[in-house]
């Protein structure tokens, strides 16, 4: 019976711990690219308590495609923004989502009449902005 109650305890106690490891924090923005039922349509989903400006770009290996940047006096507890991309030939992109300290990389494909899809999450850098990788 011992070994019962100590193996039932052991357990909650990991269920409790990865409970709480996987809740957000409350300064980390939540970042996603969100499915949309419209073709050629980017849904953008950001949640973030700081009023930051957020930076959009939108490119493929010729170079920036498209940018935006939401100035953060225009969303008080984040955003959802729809981005037509019907415009651009069919292909692979990339979009960076970009703010101080953080940078979000999702690789997209789009084709004719289709909806738009992140096919995954490309990368992900905590302190983006404020830091130097390497400089001469």
């Amino acid at each position: 019976m011992k070994l019962k109650t100590t193996t039932l305890a052991l357990l909650l106690t990991v269920i409790s711990l990865a409970a709480i490891a996987g809740e957000p924090s409350k300064n980390e923005p939540t970042v996603k690219l969100l499915p949309s039922r419209h073709a050629n349509t980017l849904k953008l989903l950001y949640v973030n308590d700081q009023n930051v400006d957020v930076k959009i770009k939108l490119y493929n290996e010729r170079g920036i495609v498209k940018k935006d940047v939401i100035p953060g006096r225009r969303y008080k507890k984040g955003f959802l923004k729809n981005y037509d991309l019907g415009n651009l030939a069919p292909g692979i992109y990339w979009v960076e989502i970009s703010l101080k300290g953080m940078s979000v990389k999702y690789e997209i494909r789009t084709a004719n009449n289709q909806p738009v899809w992140a096919t995954h999450w490309k990368s992900f850098f905590p302190g983006a902005d404020e830091s130097i990788i390497a400089s001469k």
